[in-house]
């Protein structure tokens, strides 16, 4: 009997241990990458857009799925108290649950089973919102990756049909530079954490988030093949982070974070201010990099930014990304953060980059609307400097299609329009041959633009493919008429006429000019 009671217990510690161990090998992988590839195959099966297919493909979205993580949870969290907190309310059921039955409903997905109209659904609004998120610029120029509380208030009010959920507040930031021990000794003595508020971590490469839950701490790593992990201490937590974002080899390295904590609470929670925070990490291998100084410009933190300033942080130094603090706090849209670094004596404005880009420019490209007006303010920005392609901040402006860029950058009484690039192009020319008509319509309006400078014997119009800009010039020459009769006769008197269509009109002996144009 003892023989036969000592195989069971023997089989019955076997059978523990498969049941403890199986599920780490028989879980399916839910990590982005696992994730991207059923999207891939569902939207190749329904012969969708290959530029979106091909993105699934090649690039990360860790904002995607940290940003849709993020709001599912948030949204979780106030649906104790408030029943109408959903993301997408058509659907009845977009929280958190509805993230991990999404998630294991794509991961689960042979690629061939067709789905029912509800999966289809899922699936349809899962790739929606992870689009979303990771290209928010797409939808609104002026909001970076990350910035949850503008990008819930965009879907809430207009940005997806059925959508009805609270927008969060942005109650805290701070950017650092430190060591996993550093970085354990922050999370045990500071108030940083705190129940109910969603933790978004950012390390310039990859960002992952946090939430605390009563005495458990939940990390979610997009790239990890278990999706979010439940741990019991902030030592866990911050092991996590630095696996998931500079690997288990780096931990005595100082490393780049940036936080930025949100919530739907009516008030903040009690945060510990920045400067106390970053007074207790030595600022030696910050003033040499200027990492977390560079961090506070990606994520708007002001306080940090004024910190790292007054202690003696080069204002100029540009980082592995080839920017300083003005190129990101401007590519970000960030006008309280540039106005605050345009204060400084020591600001260069104008300093490029190794492609020749000024902040300016960054602005410009990334439609920064708000940091364009703030830095036109500036007596010391050249809006005319070129890069090494020859692109000015207007050209760029109008090669990006920012239509409201373009009209700002032409109200400064500096600006000249008509600079041509290195392929010798004009900002009018690129907008035409882009066929991008608001930008078209902006510049033709202005009376500082030469809508006659030739590329290759062609004015811009010629360059066009689009009709509706045909149709537009064709409307504005007619309506120009008297002034290009009077043009065409100044020309002339002149010795030497090198515009071809003035060659052409003259040799309309009784003809109006503005008829031969209009044939």
């Amino acid at each position: 009997m003892k023989f036969i009671n000592i195989k069971v217990m023997h089989f019955l510690a076997i059978l523990i241990a498969i049941f403890v161990c199986f599920p780490v090998f028989a879980m399916k992988d839910v990590s982005q990458t696992a994730i991207l590839n059923k999207l891939r195959v569902y939207l190749e099966n329904n012969k969708r857009d290959t530029e979106i297919i091909r993105s699934m493909g090649d690039d990360g979205y860790c904002t995607g799925m940290t940003g849709l993580f993020g709001a599912s949870r948030l949204i979780t969290t106030k649906e104790n108290a408030n029943k109408s907190y959903k993301l997408l309310v058509a659907n009845e059921i977009d929280d958190y649950n509805w993230f991990k039955s999404t998630v294991e409903l794509i991961v689960s997905w042979n690629g061939k089973t067709k789905l029912n109209d509800s999966q289809i659904a899922d699936f349809e609004r899962f790739i929606s919102l992870i689009q979303f998120f990771q290209n928010v610029k797409d939808y609104l120029p002026s909001v970076h990756q990350g910035e949850l509380n503008k990008s819930l208030e965009y879907i809430s009010t207009s940005g997806l049909e059925g959508a009805k959920i609270g927008v969060p507040k942005k109650e805290y930031s701070i950017a650092l530079f430190l060591t996993l021990v550093q970085l354990k000794g922050l999370l045990q003595n500071q108030g940083i954490i705190h129940d109910g508020k969603l933790i978004y971590i950012t390390s310039g490469k990859h960002c992952t988030a946090l939430f605390k839950e009563g005495n458990k701490y939940y990390y979610f790593d997009p790239n990890s093949v278990t999706g979010e992990v439940q741990c019991d201490s902030t030592d866990e937590v911050a092991k996590l982070v630095f696996d998931a974002n500079f690997g288990k080899d780096n931990y005595a390295e100082p490393h780049t974070l940036g936080f930025r904590i949100f919530s739907l609470d009516k008030d903040p929670a009690n945060y510990p201010a920045q400067e106390e925070v970053l007074s207790e990490i030595p600022l030696e291998a910050e003033k040499k990099y200027g990492h977390a100084m560079i961090m506070a410009a990606r994520i708007g933190c002001l306080n940090s930014m004024r910190y790292f300033l007054e202690n003696g942080v080069d204002i100029n130094i540009l980082n592995d990304d080839d920017k300083n603090v003005l190129m990101w706090s401007s590519r970000c849209n960030y006008p309280e953060v540039v106005k605050e670094l345009l204060k400084s004596e020591k600001i260069k404005p104008n300093i490029k980059n190794s492609s020749g880009l000024t902040a300016l420019m960054f602005a410009s490209i990334h439609g920064s609307i708000d940091v364009v007006k703030e830095l036109l303010k500036s007596e010391n920005i050249d809006v005319n400097v070129q890069d090494n392609l020859g692109f000015t901040a207007l050209a760029w402006a109008a090669k990006r299609n920012r239509p409201d860029v373009v009209e700002e950058l032409l109200n400064s009484s500096k600006i000249d329009p008509n600079i041509k690039d290195k392929a010798g192009l004009t900002a009018f020319m690129r907008a035409a041959k882009d066929g991008y008509v608001d930008v078209f319509k902006k510049l033709l309006n202005s009376s500082r633009v030469d809508k006659w400078l030739e590329y290759d014997q062609k004015v811009a119009f010629q360059l066009t493919d689009s009709q509706e800009i045909k149709k537009i010039w064709w409307q504005y020459v007619n309506s120009t008429a008297t002034s290009l009769y009077k043009e065409v006769n100044r020309m002339s008197n002149q010795s030497n006429i090198n515009n071809l269509y003035y060659k052409k009109v003259l040799k309309q002996d009784n003809k109006d000019p503005t008829i031969w144009f209009l044939e």
